[in-house]
Parts: C-alpha cells; structure tokens; sequence
C-alpha cells in the first residue's frame, strides 16, 4: 500500500511538472507570435503570415495603431438609398437620386457620445469596419499601400488585386446591413428591391481653427448598388424618420 501512495505520488508530480512545461511553452509561443503579429511588416512575419492570421489574427486579433503614426482624422457614416427595379435600371443614365439618403451610422455615435456606458458603438462596428476596410483595404494591405506609394509597382500591383477582392467581400457585409435597415423601416423601402451605398467621409478640422467657424471638408464615394437580401433578418435597431 506505502509503494502504491508513492508511485501515485509520483506520477501526480510528473504530471504537474509537464502541465506546468506545457503552458510555459504556450505562453513564450503566444507571446512570441503577438510580437511577431504586431510588428511592421518584414521578411519574418510576412513569411509566418498564413500562421499568425491563423492563431493571433483569428483569435487574438490587436491593432496598436491608434496613435501611430497618427490619430483618426475624418469621421466615416454609411449612406443608403433604397431603390426600386427602374430606378436601380437608369442609374447609368440618370445618375443616382439626390434625395431620400439615410445616414445609418451617425445616430449611433451621437447617442453613443451622449451615454458612453451605452453599446451603440458596438451596433454600428461591423458597418463601420466593412467601410473602412472598402476603403482602404484593411491593416492587412496597409504595408502595400505604403509601398506603393513610395513607388514600388510590384506592391501596386498587389494592393490593387486584393483590394478588389476586399471590396467584394465588404460590400456583401454592408448590403445586408442596408437590407436589414430596409426591413426595419419598412415605408421608405416600399416597393425597393436595390439599395445604392454611399460612404460620407467629413474631414477634421485643425486644432489650431476649433474655434473657428471653419466648417469641415465633405466627401461623398459611391459605394455601388446592390439588391436588397431578403434572407436578412430584421436588425430592430432603426427608428424609421432619423436616418435621413
């Protein structure tokens, strides 16, 4: 009995020594690809990309870019239009309408500014993100686009192709955002069956003029048009009359 009391004892240790090995490994692992993850793009991290997209990017997603290299300058809302069968047919004569745009993204943050213990923040993320991402391609091409700029035309060539295919995953995100607006309030989608999307971009304005009366820069991009999905599910966070 002794013997057996000891022999449990001891493989009780051995197994806590390996636990505790096990778990020290996993953290040098994690940390080691977090940095990897985080760096600027270089030889090593661009070569472990598919891994880190993998572990890091799927499940610990970071992005430590908010003050580097410099803060957030213009404010991003996602306009929407709904549009019936001829009217989405002469877009490409007429041109898309100048009335009847709802703006589904700044009634968020303005109730979000005024209770910041509320989640309307976390409504508007994913539409925000897709936006964001159509615009620029996303964190991931950042790196590219840099390239790019300082002239490499390989790193043109590249940013150029995946920011297509990024833009037809993102406007997918934001025509069914568009399309569960549309079943929310019901009366400006009537007899809708397409929903052209508009990002509104308002630039910041100078510190050293906030006391002005500059009034900031607008610019409207035409997003494209899309049908409305009616698989979409009803988002029940539209007030139909404050969008517009």
């Amino acid at each position: 009995m002794p013997g057996g009391i000891h022999r449990r004892h001891s493989l009780r240790q051995k197994g806590e020594q390996i636990v505790r090995v096990l778990t020290l490994v996993w953290l040098v692992a994690h940390f080691a690809l977090t940095l990897l993850y985080v760096m600027p793009l270089n030889p090593m991290n661009a070569a472990m990309q598919p891994l880190l997209d993998s572990t890091i990017g799927t499940y610990f997603s970071q992005n430590w870019k908010l003050f580097s290299p410099e803060p957030l300058a213009q404010n991003y809302a996602l306009l929407v239009r709904p549009l019936s069968d001829e009217q989405a047919t002469g877009v490409s004569k007429d041109g898309l309408p100048s009335d009847g745009w709802f703006d589904v993204t700044t009634p968020f943050w303005v109730r979000f500014q005024r209770n910041r213990y509320s989640a309307y923040d976390r409504l508007t993320r994913p539409q925000l993100n897709a936006l964001l991402n159509w615009l620029t391609g996303g964190s991931d091409l950042e790196p590219w686009q840099q390239s790019c700029k300082m002239g490499d035309t390989k790193a043109c060539a590249f940013f150029e192709g995946q920011l297509r295919l990024v833009r037809v995953q993102e406007a997918a995100v934001l025509a069914r955002a568009a399309s569960a607006f549309c079943k929310d309030v019901v009366e400006p989608c009537r007899g809708a069956t397409h929903v052209a999307l508009r990002a509104h971009e308002e630039l910041g304005i100078a510190w050293s003029l906030r006391y002005s009366a500059a009034k900031p820069a607008v610019h409207d991009i035409e997003l494209g048009i899309y049908p409305i999905d009616p698989r979409v599910a009803s988002a029940g966070i539209y007030l139909a009359g404050k969008h517009q």
